[in-house]
């Protein structure tokens, strides 16, 4: 080896007790991050709902509400056109 990686080499290694105490602090290191990409994905979701409650459940409500009006008034339509249309037996022949 020559000087330079001897030099790299001395500043890589770690001493037991820092080796004992590195351990804890990347398990620190990895509960916070963890914290915070819950918390941030909690935000976001929470995001998300609030759109969905405020815009697209209104909207679909609205719609089964007209559809449910549209079948009541198109059913006497639909019996009015067959009362209607029909052809008249003597003329039929």
């Amino acid at each position: 080896m020559n000087t330079r990686q001897q030099g790299v080499t001395r500043r890589l290694s770690f001493s037991f007790r820092q080796k004992i105490l590195l351990l804890p602090g990347l398990a620190a290191v990895a509960l916070l991050l963890t914290l915070v990409l819950t918390v941030s994905l909690g935000r976001k979701n929470e995001s998300r709902l609030r759109t969905i409650r405020d815009g697209y459940y209104p909207s679909v409500q609205l719609s089964r509400t007209l559809q449910e009006e549209l079948s009541h008034l198109s059913t006497p339509h639909r019996r009015a056109t067959r009362t209607s249309w029909k052809v008249p037996t003597a003329c039929a022949g």
